[in-house]
Order: C-alpha cells, then sequence, then structure tokens
C-alpha cells in the first residue's frame, strides 16, 4: 500500500496559514486536524511533515558574485585591459 503524502503547495499553505497565528493558539490545531481529515493521514503525519520541510533554501547560489569560469582577479584585469 503506497504511503499517503500531503501535496507539497498544501504543506505550503498551512505553513503559511499557521505563521499568521499565535504559537499556543488552538486554532493551529484545528488547521492541522482539518489537513489530515482532508488527506486521510493522522495529525502526526502532518506535523512530522511540517518538520521535515520546514527547510529553508537559499534564493541565491552559494557562488553569488563568483567568476566560474577565470578567477576573480584574472577577471578584472581582462575587464581594464579591453575596456580602455
Amino acid at each position: 500500500m503506497p504511503k499517503k503524502q500531503i501535496p507539497i503547495d498544501a504543506i505550503v499553505d498551512l505553513r503559511r496559514r499557521l505563521d499568521q497565528l499565535p504559537p499556543r493558539s488552538p486554532s493551529r490545531r484545528v488547521l492541522v486536524q482539518e489537513i489530515a481529515q482532508l488527506y486521510g493521514i493522522s495529525e502526526d503525519t502532518v506535523y512530522r511533515t511540517l518538520r521535515e520541510r520546514n527547510i529553508v533554501r537559499s534564493v541565491r547560489r552559494i557562488d553569488c558574485d563568483v567568476p566560474r569560469v577565470i578567477p576573480k582577479a584574472g577577471l578584472e584585469r581582462y575587464c581594464t585591459c579591453c575596456c580602455h
């Protein structure tokens, strides 16, 4: 039997809605219960999925502003020689 999963867009939407509520609000549990019932899974599975999908990824590359082919010093020298 295949493992039931929540679509990623539903998790993102749930995370957004939970972030708008205070940390100890009873409405948070109601939201999780609704999602669990909708997808036929347990509340624990919803919380586990939220924890696993809580990875924040950078929008920019790690090597942003770093030339990939020519070293930065060589690139600067090239630009000064050709542009004048």
